[in-house]
Order: structure tokens, then C-alpha cells, then sequence
């Protein structure tokens, strides 16, 4: 379950980390800044977002899978996925 949680996690922090720098560059698409400036503006943005998201993301996700796996017992026979 682990891997799951960290696959989804990863899916989610992800995606937002890429929009939020895809609205970086919209945003100083208007403005006087290199393509340099840009992308590495972007680049920075995307993976500051990454590193603040996946504190925030994975124990939410985990919570969330363990609300759904309820009543699932680890150490019982119907409970073994593989």
C-alpha cells in the first residue's frame, strides 16, 4: 500500500506543481522577461512548489486510502493484496 500511496502522491503533487508553473509562465508572458528568465523562473517554481507539496500531499493521500481500507486488517488472509 505504500507504493500506491506514493505513486498517487507523487500524481497529484505533481500535476499541481506543473500548473502552478505553467500559470508562472502565462503570467510573465505579458511582462520583459527573457525565455532564460522565464524558464528558469518556471523551472524554480516548479520544483519549490514539488518540495513545499509532498509534506502536505502524501499524508493526506495516506489518510484517505486508510479511510477507504477500512476494516482492512493487514495480517489477515482476505486482506493480503498483492
Amino acid at each position: 500500500m505504500l507504493q500506491r500511496v506514493s505513486l498517487v502522491s507523487a500524481f497529484v503533487y505533481g500535476r499541481i506543481s506543473l500548473f502552478v508553473a505553467a500559470a508562472f509562465l502565462l503570467a510573465t508572458a505579458f511582462g520583459e522577461y527573457t525565455a532564460v528568465e522565464r524558464a528558469g523562473g518556471a523551472v524554480w517554481i516548479l520544483f519549490l512548489s514539488a518540495i513545499i507539496l509532498i509534506p502536505v500531499i502524501t499524508p493526506r493521500i495516506r489518510r484517505r486510502m486508510d479511510e477507504t481500507n477500512k476494516g482492512w486488517r493487514r495480517n489477515s488472509p482476505q486482506g493480503r493484496r498483492g
